[in-house]
């Protein structure tokens, strides 16, 4: 692959912070001038590489434009006048523009890339591409795309090719190029402990009727406030924060709601999001046990199900619950499911609360196998039967760095996957450093995304992270 070209000017090297904020300064300047038009703000460039400015809304993406001609210090002027008028999109309304959020991203470090090079390199959410035909302009996506379209490397490269409106042909040359952007939001946020962050967050999801909600889209704010497996879900949530530390009023009125809609359905009333196989309701009770709801009972009731001892993942969850009071047929059961699948990490972590220490020591390989070692997405964890190509869910990844953790000062190999995992989980949290604009802050600051292509913010998501970090010391 050639290391030097590019189809647009491109950053030579990273942006210094002085360049930071003199862009962040002058996007200030462009939001509050398209508010009042009353003063335009200093220009500032960066040499020849070429601005792409995109503009969003609680309506998501309203505009998208890169410039090229003219000054270096006007052409992030001009690309933000054009992304103003994207016919491509609505007309902005008047409330839009007073919560427009802006972000100017530049290309860095692009390369050519053969096809083969590309399925074995391309990172959604990290890498945008480029398609160069003979005699055209380039089709350019930017990362955020990915994002938008939930994409894999196969899925990305068919936007390219669409937007390209052009056969493929092979004179056509594929570059990949990573993105330097600085984003400026309507409002300031001031900078926070990572972990402090995403707990506040989760306590911030809890209403004043002491409900949780189950999740909400990080770029529009439009939420769910009921979803599958919910109880179970909320369960991590109240978890995390409890491991926290805090919020105790909030998680402590939320874990009694959590408590009385657990005993409605126990007594067979209709709760929303409560689950109906036997096995899941089992996995449910565990979690809520372990947030602190108090089911040891009925837990040791669905311990003898035989729907759950058919089910090695929420039959491991239930062990974990109950420890060593967990039945031998239960902790069997959890056993030979390893033998149908031996990436189990809530068997790893049932076989360290139970002392069972033959059975940790055969769940910890296949956890650091799961952790991928080399790019795309160095640090992340797919469900084993995924294929190679699939985006790492944060979620698995964080569960992994749970099983693990207790383990890391005792083995090389088990630090060196925890350590990759950790970076990965911390590399996509929603913080105003690193968010790309099209996660709304006001609703998404301190969360974690489902995975670098999923704006959805599920609490259980953000709940399993917390825990994973705050795992290792």
């Amino acid at each position: 692959m050639s290391a030097g070209a590019s189809p647009v000017p491109a950053l030579a090297r990273r942006l210094p912070p002085a360049s930071r904020a003199a862009l962040a300064k002058q996007l200030r300047g462009l939001l509050r001038w398209q508010r009042d038009l009353a003063t335009w703000p200093r220009p500032s460039g960066v040499g020849r590489a070429v601005p792409f400015v995109s503009l969003y809304s609680s309506r998501g993406l309203r505009g998208c434009a890169g410039v090229e001609q003219g000054e270096p210090s006007t052409r992030i002027a001009r690309a933000f006048l054009a992304a103003m008028h994207d016919a491509r999109f609505p007309r902005l309304t008047a409330a839009e523009h007073l919560e427009l959020r802006a972000e100017v991203s530049f290309l860095r470090a692009p390369r050519r890339v053969t096809l083969a090079e590309w399925h074995e390199s391309f990172e959604a959410g990290t890498h945008g591409a480029a398609l160069v035909s003979p005699g055209a302009a380039a089709a350019l996506l930017l990362p955020e795309i990915a994002l938008a379209r939930r994409a894999t490397a196969t899925t990305f490269l068919a936007a390219l090719r669409e937007k390209s409106a052009r056969q493929a042909a092979p004179s056509d040359e594929l570059f990949l190029f990573e993105t330097e952007r600085v984003v400026v939001y309507d409002q300031a946020f001031s900078k926070s402990n990572a972990n402090d962050a995403a707990a506040a967050w989760l306590s911030g999801m809890i209403t004043s009727k002491s409900e949780m909600i189950f999740e909400v889209d990080g770029t529009t704010a439009v939420g769910d406030a009921v979803g599958e497996m919910h109880h179970a879900r909320i369960s991590i949530a109240l978890a995390a924060l409890a491991a926290h530390g805090g919020f105790e009023a909030r998680r402590k009125r939320a874990l009694g709601r959590l408590a009385s809609e657990i005993g409605d359905a126990l007594a067979g009333r209709d709760v929303a999001g409560w689950p109906r196989g036997p096995a899941h309701v089992a996995g449910t009770l565990a979690l809520a046990s372990l947030a602190g709801v108090p089911l040891r009972e009925e837990l040791r009731g669905a311990a003898a199900w035989p729907a759950l001892q058919e089910n090695a993942w929420h039959a491991a969850q239930v062990a974990l619950a109950l420890g060593r009071e967990a039945p031998a047929a239960l902790w069997q059961a959890c056993v030979r499911g390893l033998e149908r699948e031996p990436w189990a990490p809530w068997t790893a972590m049932a076989a360290r609360a139970r002392g069972d220490v033959a059975v940790l020591e055969r769940t910890l390989p296949p956890l650091v196998g799961s952790v991928r070692a080399d790019a795309p997405h160095a640090g992340g964890v797919c469900m084993p039967s995924h294929r190679p190509e699939a985006v790492p869910e944060l979620a698995l990844t964080a569960v992994v760095v749970e099983a693990l953790a207790p383990s890391a000062s005792r083995s090389r190999e088990v630090t060196q996957a925890t350590v990759r995992a950790r970076r990965f989980l911390r590399r996509w949290q929603c913080l105003p450093e690193q968010a790309p604009g099209a996660f709304d802050l006001r609703t998404a600051l301190g969360a974690f995304p489902g995975s670098p292509v999923h704006a959805g913010l599920r609490v259980d998501v953000t709940g399993h992270v917390l825990l994973a970090l705050l795992a290792v010391k």
